[in-house]
């Protein structure tokens, strides 16, 4: 009898480890979703005449895929630049995103060379393809481009990636 219950108890144990190592894994892994994964992107300060954004790397296939659709919003000081591994014409869209956008597309000199204002997810799923060759692509929120009068020309700076 004594054997039985050990057993029993034995069996409760194991299934009180494993409910536990699950509630764990569904703890952290929820804990990294939260910010869709960020802590995976590299990080960059982009500079633009006297002002330094923190800005997201996206320089994979699947980073660029997701783009800024992993975050819920983004600060006045933050951006997202998408490294491509050639200049082409790169149309992006607003697929899954929760808040309004600028686009700045820029070439190999980190020079604009065209700009999309006020990209709204709503619009999802018309996309945006600029007129000239890019090999870089920055996203801000909305109204930066206003706010700081950026135009086409305008350069860019971040250290090498």
């Amino acid at each position: 009898m004594i054997n039985f219950i050990q057993r029993i108890q034995e069996k409760f144990f194991i299934r009180k480890v494993l409910f536990v190592a699950f509630i764990f894994f569904l703890f952290f892994f929820f804990l990294l979703m939260k910010d869709g994964g960020i802590k995976s992107y590299k990080r960059v300060k982009v500079k633009y005449r006297n002002k330094t954004f923190s800005t997201l790397v996206a320089d994979t296939p699947q980073k660029q895929s997701r783009g800024l659709a992993v975050r819920s919003s983004m600060n006045n000081n933050e951006a997202m630049l998408f490294v491509f591994p050639q200049s082409r014409i790169y149309p992006f869209w607003m697929k899954d995103m929760k808040f309004p956008i600028d686009i700045l597309w820029l070439d190999n000199h980190k020079k604009v060379v065209f700009i999309k204002e006020h990209a709204q997810p709503e619009e999802y799923p018309m996309s945006y393809t600029p007129d000239r060759e890019s090999r870089y692509v920055l996203e801000f929120v909305d109204g930066f481009v206003e706010k700081n009068k950026v135009k086409v020309g305008d350069r860019f700076e971040w250290d090498d990636i």
